[in-house]
């Protein structure tokens, strides 16, 4: 499934507020294919990586978790 474009958008937000976010296709796995990590930027030490098969969910727990330490923080202040 290809991910939404609020994903893609939600990804690129993160990128401009200066995280790193990578999306890995991996041809090697015959389960697992993608990986989505996020880390760098206001994320500090912490980071998100995760395996799936499911591109879209994975981009969703990734936006959460970005959401729980940067944005809902933002909001919280």
């Amino acid at each position: 499934m290809i991910p939404s474009f609020h994903g893609w958008l939600l990804l690129n937000k993160i990128r401009s507020e200066g995280g790193i976010v990578i999306i890995k296709l991996d041809g090697q796995r015959a389960v697992k294919i993608y990986t989505v990590t996020i880390s760098g930027g206001s994320l500090g030490e912490e980071y998100f990586r995760k395996d799936g098969d499911d591109l879209e969910l994975l981009i969703v727990e990734a936006v959460n978790f970005y959401d729980n330490i940067v944005w809902s923080r933002r909001r919280d202040s």
